[in-house]
């Protein structure tokens, strides 16, 4: 019942704006519709909607100077409170009445008061109707009126249940909003747990990731700076393997040199003759070619592959290179072409930028060994 005057005065208060507009517009017979087109279910609500009505109408009839017309709505709103008084007036008067046991008179205001528009007067005066109709014996009109109590209370009843199961109704939806809201926030907070977790997760990833990347970078430096360590060794190694074959080809070759008797003309290549003083060394034809076959066949054709590269070089030139090549001493070739050791280094120039056509600062000596 509370909630249902709640509604009552909350929508009374909505249309109560209305009609201040409307008034204060000077639109009064609009007012006038309004009021009783507002969807009011009780008497007292309706008689509170019709006293501020009629103030409203005298108060407009005063800025109007109709003092006539402003008592006539005054006059009219007192008469509609005394008339919402009225039923609990004639109840208690029954009430009275019934007690003092003037039956007839209690029996007349109780009737009054059963068609009240009060629903809980209009049932108590039918209940009172209905005793004094069973103390007289009149089992009809108790029927009758029990009939019309029962009615009357079925439909408060029905009221009330239904404002019970509307109440109910909101009670669980506001436990059911409620609940939802719970259970978003908890969503959330599921939803932001997921989200860190999976961050960290991510970032964990990220740093063995990283870690891993860095450690198998290290090994990887490691490795390679090993195997680089390990090659280098290996070329010092065979570079070392390599002069020492070097090494034991000169001796080889300057012994077979040796053994070669056009060769021991020359002091350079001969131990024993060395120390002997300055003489001329004559080589004929045949000691040359002899020579330059040596010299072949212990280079790998050292003389074609010189020709073949430098063919502006003359057979002279391929003799001398030859003496070169193996290492005859400047004193010697000086012997050999009769000329003195400057002219033998300047002939030795010569060649190395006339017809080799190197511009590098290698001696002659040092290109051909290397050729």
């Amino acid at each position: 019942m509370e909630n249902r005057m709640r509604r009552l005065t909350i929508l009374l208060s909505n249309c109560f704006l209305l009609l201040v507009s409307l008034v204060s517009c000077g639109k009064v017979p609009l007012a006038e519709e309004a009021v009783f087109s507002i969807p009011v279910d009780t008497a007292f609500m309706r008689l509170r909607q019709w006293e501020w009505y009629c103030q409203k109408r005298a108060d407009s009839c005063l800025t109007e100077n109709n003092y006539q017309g402003a008592l006539s709505w005054l006059d009219s709103a007192r008469i509609q409170v005394e008339h919402y008084g009225r039923p609990y007036y004639i109840l208690a008067r029954g009430d009275v009445y019934y007690s003092t046991h003037q039956y007839d008179s209690a029996r007349r205001y109780f009737s009054m008061a059963a068609h009240s528009i009060h629903p809980h007067i209009a049932i108590e005066a039918w209940r009172k109707l209905a005793e004094l109709e069973l103390m007289e014996g009149n089992e009809k009109q108790v029927f009758y009126s029990t009939q019309k109590a029962d009615a009357l209370f079925r439909v408060e009843i029905g009221h009330v249940q239904s404002d019970n199961s509307e109440a109910l109704y909101q009670e669980e939806r506001l436990k059911n909003e409620l609940n939802q809201l719970k259970i978003a926030k908890q969503n959330r907070e599921i939803a932001m747990l997921t989200l860190s977790l999976c961050l960290l997760v991510l970032v964990a990833l990220f740093v063995f990731y990283r870690q891993n990347k860095i450690k198998c970078e290290k090994e990887r430096l490691l490795l390679e700076e090993k195997a680089k360590l390990e090659q280098e060794n290996q070329i010092l190694k065979q570079t070392e393997e390599l002069s020492a074959l070097r090494e034991k080809e000169a001796v080889l070759r300057e012994s077979l040199f040796r053994k070669v008797d056009v060769l021991r003309k020359i002091p350079s290549l001969n131990e024993e003759e060395q120390e002997s003083g300055e003489h001329r060394i004559a080589l004929s034809e045949r000691e040359w070619e002899e020579i330059r076959q040596t010299v072949d066949n212990a280079y790998d054709g050292f003389s074609q592959r010189l020709l073949a590269r430098f063919p502006l070089l003359t057979l002279k030139d391929i003799y001398f290179c030859c003496l070169v090549k193996i290492n005859v001493s400047i004193k010697d070739l000086s012997d050999i072409y009769c000329i003195s050791r400057t002219s033998v280094s300047k002939k030795k120039f010569r060649i190395k930028r006339e017809k080799l056509g190197a511009e590098d600062s290698d001696s002659l000596d040092d290109f051909l060994r290397g050729f």
